[in-house]
């Protein structure tokens, strides 16, 4: 669904819907994440009170950046815990040069 929203510039409201949703739910292994959602939010929206959900909307210029940033982080993406686990011991050696 990325890749059809990348290469042509009409796309149905509800597939665009479908594809924040997939995005929504990574949005906790990347920070900035929320930041790329809002302009296709935006614009989903917008197309959705003008002209309902199963009509055709045009992607703006402004969204096929952050739908190429979101392609480049999912493919280095290395997974990430929701919640972090210290470290319960630490190993220390003694580095005696000699004996």
């Amino acid at each position: 669904m990325i890749r059809r929203s990348k290469t042509e510039t009409e796309i149905i409201v509800k597939q665009t819907v479908k594809l924040i949703e997939k995005l929504n739910n990574l949005r906790l292994q990347f920070q900035e994440g929320s930041l790329f959602l809002n302009t296709m939010d935006h614009q989903k929206a917008q197309a959705a009170r003008l002209r309902g959900w199963n009509t055709m909307m045009i992607m703006n210029k402004t969204a096929i950046p952050d739908i190429n940033w979101w392609i480049a982080k999912l493919m280095a993406n290395i997974p990430t815990q929701l919640i972090q686990v210290l470290p319960q011991m630490t190993m220390t050696i003694d580095a005696v040069p000699c004996g």
